[in-house]
């Protein structure tokens, strides 16, 4: 395991760091393949974020039950930038 990184980011920065992240995906797979290691370990990264934003009371996150996702309205922006 590498040395671990610690981010302190506004509830901005997070909703811009989330679009980025879940735009560039859809660029990406659109030309390339995951395995199931590599989508396991995004999964994972996405939970560890999502889970410091909602702990740091972040609005752009929802929780359902143990899992941590992007709100809907963030959703909505994507189909505002396509």
């Amino acid at each position: 395991m590498g040395k671990q990184i610690t981010l302190s980011l506004t509830d901005t920065e997070y909703k811009k760091l989330m679009t980025l992240y879940h735009l560039g995906h859809l660029v990406e797979d659109s030309v390339t393949e995951k395995t199931r290691q590599q989508m396991l370990q995004e999964m994972e990264l996405m939970q560890k974020l999502g889970k410091q934003a909602h702990q740091c009371g972040s609005k752009n996150v929802q929780v359902d039950g143990d899992m941590y996702g992007i709100t809907l309205e963030m959703e909505d922006s994507f189909l505002e930038t396509f």
